[in-house]
């Protein structure tokens, strides 16, 4: 008896999944050209936390307490760079940068840390997609609220 079973098969099955679970994932595109961003749904802020797990390994956030190689992000947007209390490990870059971390520089540090601010010592080589990094800042923005 010949099995109907092929390799190329399960992968066009397994492609077609995950492509459909992609396209079933809410976007941003809706909260563009808005003024303030929709609130994020309870599945946006699930992607954002997967989004965060690369930023966690390094970074503390209010709830996620503990010694970490990066400076904790508690109240990080409206802040000046290199300014979390108790974290002594900012690159003179990273401290005489000037900037004020606000949704945009921080859209472009995410995108290219190295670009932004050469000579920092962040070891990360950024987040080449928009959407990703725009989910990541917003689940930011609502995780790092300064209380």
């Amino acid at each position: 008896m010949k099995s109907d079973f092929s390799l190329n098969g399960l992968k066009s099955v397994a492609s077609a999944a995950i492509v459909a679970t992609c396209l079933a994932l809410p976007t941003l595109e809706a909260a563009a050209g808005e003024a303030e961003a929709a609130p994020l749904s309870d599945r946006e802020l699930a992607r954002g936390r997967i989004l965060f797990l690369q930023c966690r390994a390094c970074h503390a956030v209010p709830g996620d307490e503990g010694e970490r190689t990066g400076p904790a992000l508690h109240g990080i947007f409206g802040q000046e760079a290199a300014a979390a209390a108790g974290f002594r490990g900012y690159s003179e870059a990273l401290r005489t940068s000037g900037i004020v971390w606000d949704t945009e520089l921080m859209d472009r540090w995410l995108r290219d840390p190295a670009r932004l601010v050469p000579g920092n010592t962040m070891a990360y080589a950024g987040i080449a997609d928009d959407q990703s990094r725009d989910l990541l800042i917003r689940y930011l923005e609502v995780i790092t609220e300064a209380e």
